[in-house]
């Protein structure tokens, strides 16, 4: 592969692979160590949230916007649970 200077002057300020891994390992024990009886999708799914700024997305909206959106996510996270229920037994 050639590495022409442009592509070198792209990535530069690319961070590595595996400083996210570790920066979300981290994020997920401190947050185990603050509530040690939440469930690992639940932390998973926070930390997913913070690490794609859906929570300063959200914080942006106007409290309309924001319901909607709300009912929205949640009326899929049910039909999502139902539909995996049923897989699953």
């Amino acid at each position: 592969m050639d590495i022409t200077k442009e592509l070198k002057n792209q990535t530069e300020s690319a961070r590595s692979h595996n400083i996210d891994s570790e920066e979300v390992m981290g994020m997920f024990a401190a947050a185990q160590q603050k509530a040690p009886n939440v469930t690992p999708h639940h932390l998973s799914s926070k930390i997913q949230a913070q690490k794609n700024r859906v929570t300063d997305y959200l914080a942006s909206l106007s409290v309309e916007n924001k319901e909607k959106v709300i009912k929205l996510a949640i009326s899929y996270a049910r039909k999502h649970q139902v539909q995996k229920r049923k897989v699953k037994y």
